[in-house]
């Protein structure tokens, strides 16, 4: 279940690294207090970015299927451990289809 929810995160985050200006910072299982054996990913944003992480953030909200993340002003933050089979790869679509 791990070796599945760290394959999520690399999907999503391969997706983001093509993007000018935004960053893929995979965090490893058991590398974080919580939740503590799930991986995370984070989006950064930086100055150069087409757009804020707030600003893409609230498209995937807004979108459909709507797609909630965390995060600031600077960064997304994904959890894989709720997501259904096939939701990485919808989520990896509609930020290739926003940021590109």
């Amino acid at each position: 279940l791990i070796g599945e929810w760290a394959r999520r995160c690399r999907l999503i985050g391969a997706v983001a690294e093509q993007i000018d200006g935004v960053e893929a910072v995979y965090h490893a299982p058991f590398s974080h207090r919580f939740p503590p054996a799930s991986p995370l990913l984070d989006l950064t944003f930086s100055a150069t970015a087409k757009q804020t992480a707030a600003a893409v953030r609230q498209q995937l909200q807004e979108g459909e299927p709507s797609i909630l993340s965390s995060g600031g002003e600077e960064s997304i933050r994904f959890g894989p451990q709720t997501l259904q089979d096939g939701e990485a790869e919808i989520i990896a679509q509609r930020l290739q289809a926003i940021l590109s």
